[in-house]
């Protein structure tokens, strides 16, 4: 490896010019212009999931290039060895996350379904969900949160990456400093943590995925917009305990669960000395929850 590249902020520079970029570039500009050159509804509910789909594959090519070229290292995050025990675990911990944070709500009155809207906004739903829990954590995780930790350490990562997290709420229309830092807490420090303990972006992926699929076909709003899918839910009460219009992800309870989940894979990462100190970053082995 060159010298230059062994800084690991040139090469997260490399990573947002080769990764990062592209992405957008294509969500933003092409996606939405190839989108509208359809007008039957129809079409659009089989185009949408497959468009989604193709676009996370983009993002998992180009973070396979980068990581071929700039660190000239196998992609050891993607292995596809045991991906379905990572994937499936992924899931179980998010459903059962989300289970005690909407059940309560539900038994309490706080959750009410207002409308059914048919299965066909479900692949959309769930293909849109695997589209952004991908991008996102080859993005934050894989990319950002990884080389950061590499430069200063798992714990001074846990907090910019939280941070910023929080600050790409905050300019959401809307969002008060507060829900912003509600955001920045419950997803900055999980996911991180997972991908700490296994080294492994299958599972941040799945986890990462099953919430936002969840949201989307519940039809809780998911970071103050809405969402369509096979129902339409509506929350009331105490916006602090609910999230209001701004979704459960800005909730008390939800940020309150995260934050203890958070903390206690943190002492697990710590007794396993998985935590890195900063600039001798080595690639841990994936290991069982």
């Amino acid at each position: 490896m060159p010298v230059f590249l062994r800084f690991p902020l040139v090469r997260l520079l490399a990573g947002i010019m080769l990764v990062a970029v592209p992405y957008f570039v294509i969500a933003t500009r092409l996606l939405y212009r190839f989108l509208d050159l359809f007008h039957n509804q129809s079409i659009l509910f089989l185009i949408r999931p497959l468009t989604y789909l193709t676009i996370a594959l983009v993002v998992v090519a180009l973070y396979g290039l980068y990581v071929g070229w700039f660190e000239r290292r196998t992609l050891t995050e993607l292995l596809p060895t045991n991906r379905g025990r990572w994937i499936m675990t992924g899931f179980l911990y998010t459903s059962s996350f989300t289970a005690l944070v909407f059940v309560p709500l539900w038994l309490n009155g706080n959750l009410t379904v207002a409308a059914t809207n048919g299965w066909r906004y479900i692949p959309q739903a769930l293909t849109l969900a695997v589209m952004a829990a991908t991008v996102e954590e080859v993005l934050f995780r894989a990319l950002l949160f990884r080389l950061i930790e590499e430069a200063v350490g798992s714990i001074w990562a846990i907090l910019l990456v939280s941070l910023l997290f929080g600050l790409m709420h905050y300019a959401n229309p809307g969002t008060t400093v507060w829900r912003a830092g509600l955001a920045g807490l419950e997803a900055g420090l999980t996911l991180p943590v997972l991908f700490i303990l296994t080294r492994n972006l299958w599972l941040c992926i799945s986890a990462h995925a099953t919430w936002d699929a969840l949201n989307y076909v519940i039809g809780i709003p998911e970071s103050g917009g809405p969402t369509q899918g096979y129902i339409t839910s509506v929350l009331t009460g105490d916006e602090r305990l609910t999230g209001g219009a701004f979704g459960i992800e800005f909730s008390l309870l939800a940020s309150g669960l995260a934050s203890i989940v958070g903390l206690y894979l943190l002492w697990v990462a710590y007794r396993r000395n998985a935590l890195v100190k900063g600039k001798r970053y080595r690639s841990f082995p994936a290991q069982p929850m």
